[in-house]
This record gives structure tokens, C-alpha cells and sequence, in this order.
């Protein structure tokens, strides 16, 4: 009798962990755990992160698996797209140079159009520039009309008013189908925060319009190189041009990586040194689309007369503390320069800009500029992110041996 009863009890036992494992095998089936291995970057071990499955993994395509050492995504420099702006102001010289380089380019951004107050567009397009619309067709060469404006109160009252948004929409659709260009750009750098998502909102719509037209829009931002930095100019700019909302509905994010010292600083610097540029790509990466980044290069010089340049001294927003004079110059214009006065220069592998220091008239200038060796420095850092491109303010007067 004792025997049976052991035999009863261990059936049921083993009933019960069959019944058991058969519950466990089944709750598996439904909600299935997975490991992921991610590296870390601080100690270099390898952490172990666990998720639910199909929401993470989502989340993983949706990201493009983001972390650099996991994906190369490098291309060859001959794979990067070149862009240019050219100003209607300097029309001539950057035909030409468009001429001279047509095989290099994949577009160009003519600055033809500003806006007003009640959202109609201002054409800066004058008859002479005709011929560039009919050449960028013969050679394959994507036109993409630059709408500019650098005014708070413009971009508000065009923002605010229903009226004055659609009038500026229309206008921008209307110029884009009668004149048959293969897109627009949008360059506004001077929006209030508060119409962020007003902004947005335009962008989004317009975009709308422009993909039922096969057309492109593209956009040019300020430079960013992380969250929560004290940016020391066009604040409300920066933080009102999300990046990573604005890819949604854009084909090109063209950041202006330059001006880090610029006409308003007080002492010479670079441009757009190159570590800095670095840097916005990073930080870009983890924003865009990489397809869709475009590095904004510069192909000019600044000079500043009677200062010295300090290599330790932050020059970012760095303001004038006094008037003083600072002249931008073209690569043509440098070339003049070091034809008429005595002069020392050198190239600074560091920033990626050359330093030309002279003599003027007893007075001693300095200019930082882009050299054809930096713009390649530039393009190759790109190929190195594995972004869509660059493109380059501006053409007329430069050194193109980097193209």
C-alpha cells in the first residue's frame, strides 16, 4: 500500500513539471527573449542588453544601427555629390566655374529668390542668367533655385498670417513649375523658437507638394555639434531647425560648417576647422540620414588687419569688441594679394585652412582661407562618414583643384 502511494505521488510529480515545462515552451513561443551585444565604448567589454524582440528590433532598423563601430559606412570620394550655391550678385564668375568643372557637379543652387513680409518671392533672376538653366540640362546637372532670407520679423509674419503662408507657397510651386527646376532650397536663418513648429509645418507641406512633382527639397541649416551646448548666435535658429525632424520630409540637409570664426570676431581664426567639422558630422550622423547630410564647405578667406592669431584662444561667437576691419576675400582675390606684397604662409594641417601673413602698407594683415587641398581634405572626411555629399558657398574665384 505504501509502495502505490510513492508511485501515485511521483507520477504527479512528474505530471506536474511536464505540465510545467509545456507552459514554459509555449509562453516562449509567444513573447521570445533575445540578446543583443553592444560594445562598450568606455571599458571596451561587451554589454548584454535584453528586449522583448519585435519592438527593439524595429527600433534598431528604425535607428540604422547608429553605433559607427558596428557598420562601416565609408564610400569612395568619387561616390560623395558635389553642390554649389552661386550668388546672383557674382553671377559671371560662378558660370564660369561652373563651366569649367560641368563634370564635377551633381547640382547647383543659383541664390535667385528672397521672400517678403506677405510670403510672395523677390526674383534676384536677371536675363543674362538664363543660359545657365539651359546648360545644367545639356549636362545632366540637377538646378535647384536657393529662396533666401536672414529677417525674424519676414519669417513671422509669412509663419503666422494663413494668408501670407499660402501666397508663399504658391509662389514657391509656381516659380518651381514655370520655370521647370529640378527642385528648390530653402535657406531661412533667422527663426524665432516659437514658430518652430510652424516651420515645420511649411516644410512638411511644401514637400508634399514638391514629391507630386518628382521634385527636391533641400534645406540649409546652421552648424550643430551636440545637444545642450550654449550656441553664442541665432540661439532660437539652432534649436527651431530639428534635424531629425526636418529629414523626415526633406531630400538634403546641407549644414553650413563654416563662419566658426567669422567677420563678427573680434581676432583672426579659421573658418571651418576641419577637427570642427568633425565634430558636426558626428553629431549629424545620430540626427540624418547619412544619405541625406550635406557638408557645407567654404571656398573663401578672411583678413583681419594689426591682430595676432592665437591658437588657444576659443574663437566661437567670440564678438567684436570694437569696429575693426574684416574683409572677406575670394581665392582669386588672395592670388592678387600675394602678387603685390611681401608675404609668409602655411598650411595649417590642423584646421585644413592656409595662413597668409603679410605686409600692408606698414601695417600687417593676416587671412585664414580654403585651399584646393583642404576642400579635398573635406570631401574625404565626408566619403569617410559615408554621407550623400558636399556643397560648397560659394563658386566664382576659387581654388577648384580640390573638386
Amino acid at each position: 500500500m505504501k509502495l502505490r502511494k510513492k508511485i501515485i505521488i511521483i507520477l504527479f510529480i512528474v505530471f506536474f513539471i511536464v505540465l510545467s515545462a509545456l507552459a514554459v515552451y509555449f509562453f516562449l513561443l509567444k513573447y521570445p527573449v533575445y540578446q543583443i551585444t553592444q560594445k562598450n565604448e568606455n571599458s571596451g567589454q561587451t554589454d548584454m542588453i535584453e528586449g522583448d524582440g519585435e519592438n527593439d528590433i524595429g527600433q534598431e532598423k528604425g535607428q540604422e544601427n547608429r553605433r559607427g563601430e558596428e557598420q562601416n559606412y565609408s564610400k569612395g570620394v568619387e561616390e560623395i555629390s558635389q553642390s554649389a550655391w552661386i550668388p546672383y550678385w557674382d553671377f559671371d564668375r560662378g558660370y564660369e566655374s561652373l563651366v569649367k568643372n560641368k563634370e564635377k557637379f551633381d547640382s547647383v543652387s543659383p541664390v535667385w529668390y528672397s521672400l517678403k513680409a506677405d510670403g510672395s518671392l523677390i526674383s534676384h533672376k536677371r536675363a543674362s542668367h538664363a543660359k545657365l538653366g539651359q546648360f545644367v540640362k545639356e549636362n545632366n546637372i540637377n538646378l535647384i533655385p536657393t529662396i533666401g532670407m536672414f529677417d525674424f520679423n519676414i519669417i513671422k509674419s509669412v509663419l503666422n498670417s494663413e494668408e501670407n503662408y499660402q501666397r508663399h507657397i504658391t509662389g514657391i510651386l509656381k516659380v518651381v513649375d514655370e520655370n521647370d527646376y529640378d527642385g528648390i532650397d530653402i535657406d531661412y536663418e533667422s527663426i524665432e523658437l516659437v514658430d518652430k513648429e510652424l516651420f515645420l509645418k511649411f516644410i512638411e507641406e511644401l514637400s508634399g507638394e514638391l514629391k507630386k512633382r518628382n521634385k527636391i527639397l533641400t534645406i540649409d541649416v546652421l552648424s550643430k555639434w551636440g545637444n545642450g551646448i550654449e550656441y553664442p548666435s541665432l540661439k532660437q535658429t539652432r534649436e527651431a531647425q530639428n534635424w531629425r525632424e526636418l529629414s523626415k520630409y526633406v531630400d538634403e540637409i546641407r549644414i553650413m560648417a563654416y563662419d566658426y570664426t567669422s567677420t563678427n570676431s573680434r581676432y583672426p581664426g579659421p573658418i571651418g576647422p576641419i577637427s570642427w567639422m568633425y565634430e558636426i558630422l558626428q553629431y549629424a550622423v545620430d540626427e540624418i540620414p547619412r544619405g541625406k547630410i550635406v557638408l557645407g564647405v567654404h571656398l573663401y578667406g578672411y583678413e583681419w588687419v594689426n591682430e595676432k592669431y592665437n591658437r588657444n584662444l576659443d574663437i566661437f561667437g567670440n564678438p567684436l569688441e570694437e569696429k575693426i576691419q574684416v574683409n572677406a576675400h575670394e581665392y582669386s582675390d588672395i592670388i592678387q594679394i600675394k602678387k603685390n606684397y611681401s608675404y609668409n604662409e602655411y598650411k595649417d594641417d590642423g584646421l585644413g585652412e592656409v595662413i597668409l601673413e603679410y605686409d600692408k602698407n606698414g601695417s600687417q594683415g593676416i587671412i585664414f582661407y580654403m585651399s584646393g587641398s583642404g576642400v579635398k581634405a573635406r570631401r574625404e572626411m565626408a566619403a569617410e562618414f559615408g554621407i550623400g555629399g558636399v556643397a560648397y558657398w560659394r563658386l566664382g574665384g576659387e581654388d577648384d583643384s580640390g573638386f
